[in-house]
């Protein structure tokens, strides 16, 4: 099996249970917890997320850089390596100290003039933002550290380490407020304790990876910041805006709406993001494989590699949308347990379904504008809409509630799909945009949402659970036979060779 293949089933395997994890805790949360501190707990997360702009696009920096060291063949990778790693970690844990300084000092803020509660006491709610100040400052340097490890191409070992830690802190979570108490002060106790051990084990990680048995003996080395700066604040900027994307409206419905809305919209949202698991891992495993092909200027190869790629993500994320889109409430129904979940939060996960599909096909083509240095592409798209966004999820709101923010994040996808490939094009892979357009992404969309749309309309006419499954079971017969056809890769990828059987004329992707 190739590395890059090992890469991406270890990334998948990784986003899988994950996402998984994440899915089964929202039961738990909103039947021990209560709705409110499963808002709370919603918000401090969209906060987490805004926050992480701070990184500066630092830990992709090191991720990019820790790869081309490791093409040069020097000798010397390992400590060039673990210099890099020394004096990036001492900015990131100052970085995480000062964000735990910065809760700890607006605590108040936040308690007594920012968050709606008529069940939490304030005071609690105070001690909920230092503790999660804490947590996020503990934590701050595992992007780093991860980074390094992707950037190695050692995104096994990396994603295994995230699964073990990531079901030790969820079955702790759950144990806390099952066990000792239901409440969310005790909760993010435990994510403190958590957030320290997961730290110190992927520092172990990192370190030993590069050889470093006693770290304390790399020296930190100020020039580093001249190889990594400019490239990590162009990708900061691009983080900066995207994370301010992504959270602008759950920030605009945790101040315009009461806080269980925004734990309707954010249940929607952690739904939608399960596409995510799809197609992130592969854009994981491509970045750093899109880098040493284009240091080695092999672009022949980069082709193939980016076609591949795309037409995997499509092919996996489609038919997840197509589901999400048209059985929104029927999902979440069954994940929470909950019909006023449900109604609440349908219809914006029908929307945000929507919205990730267009967002993932771009997962690909991000990667490869920031292997080959178009960081100027996603920053200018990201700014603009960033200027754009704010009023219209600000009035879709205030008209249609916390379907308005599903709304935004659909328009800003369609367009982000439809427009940014025009400008990518140009500079790169030339003459390839109407294949991934019509070969590697639309045929699989198509595909899906239309057998997605036929299995909805031919379930609601059925009454019985086992017709409605054989339905489903035959649409998803259909995908797979007509998409496997379909896409020369996706054969190669399962030992078919089923070139012969297509007719003549028949379009069928060569890579």
């Amino acid at each position: 099996m190739s590395p890059l293949r090992k890469n991406v089933i270890a990334n998948f395997a990784s986003k899988v249970i994950t996402a998984l994890t994440g899915f089964i805790v929202v039961p738990f949360y909103q039947k021990y917890l209560g709705l409110e501190a499963y808002g709370l707990i919603s918000f401090f997360i969209t906060l987490q997320a805004v926050i992480a702009i701070f990184d500066l696009g630092l830990s992709l920096a090191s991720n990019r850089e820790i790869g081309s060291i490791s093409v040069a063949g020097t000798g010397s990778e390992k400590g060039q390596g673990r210099r890099l790693l020394r004096t990036m970690e001492c900015f990131y844990f100052l970085v995480g100290a000062a964000l735990f300084l910065f809760f700890a000092l607006t605590a108040d803020f936040w308690a007594f003039h920012w968050i709606q509660s008529n069940e939490i006491p304030r005071e609690a709610v105070r001690a909920c933002v230092i503790l999660s100040g804490g947590t996020i400052g503990l934590r701050w340097p595992i992007s780093l550290y991860s980074g390094i490890l992707m950037g190695l191409e050692r995104q096994v070992l990396a994603n295994g380490l995230s699964i073990v830690l990531t079901l030790v802190k969820t079955v702790g979570s759950i144990g806390v407020i099952m066990f000792v108490s239901a409440s969310p002060v005790f909760f993010y106790q435990w994510q403190v304790a958590a957030g320290l051990m997961e730290t110190a084990i992927m520092s172990v990680a990192a370190w030993r990876v590069l050889g470093g048995i006693r770290p304390w003996r790399t020296s930190f080395d100020p020039s580093i910041f001249k190889t990594v700066w400019r490239f990590g604040l162009s990708v900061g900027a691009i983080s900066i805006f995207a994370m301010l994307l992504k959270q602008l409206d759950k920030l605009v419905i945790s101040k315009m709406l009461p806080i269980e809305h925004l734990g309707y919209y954010n249940t929607a949202w952690l739904a939608a993001a399960g596409i995510s698991m799809l197609f992130q891992p592969v854009q994981a495993a491509v970045f750093p494989r899109f880098n040493k092909i284009w240091t080695r200027g092999d672009r022949d190869e980069l082709q193939r590699t980016f076609h591949r790629a795309s037409q995997i993500v499509a092919f996996t994320a489609a038919p997840a949308a197509g589901v999400m889109v048209f059985f929104s409430h029927e999902l979440l129904a069954l994940w929470t347990q909950s019909e006023i979940v449900a109604s609440q939060a349908g219809l914006p996960l029908t929307l945000l379904g929507l919205a990730a599909l267009f967002n993932g096909m771009m997962a690909v083509p991000f990667a490869l504008q920031l292997a080959t240095g178009m960081t100027w592409l996603p920053l200018a798209n990201n700014g603009i809409a960033l200027i754009v966004m704010g009023p219209v999820i600000y009035v879709l709101v205030t008209r249609f509630g916390i379907a308005g923010g599903s709304i935004a994040w659909l328009l800003f996808n369609i367009l982000y799909y439809t427009i940014l490939p025009q400008f990518m094009f140009r500079h790169v892979l030339r003459s390839h945009k109407k294949t991934w357009y019509f070969r590697d992404t639309l045929p699989f969309m198509g595909l899906a949402m239309g057998l997605a749309a036929g299995v909805k309309f031919w379930c609601d006419g059925l009454e019985s659970i086992y017709f409605q499954a054989a339905v489903a079971a035959l649409g998803a017969g259909v995908y797979l036979a007509a998409g496997i056809g379909f896409s020369r890769t996706l054969q190669s990828m399962i030992g078919l060779r089923l070139g012969a059987l297509r007719p003549s004329g028949m379009p069928g992707f060569r890579v």
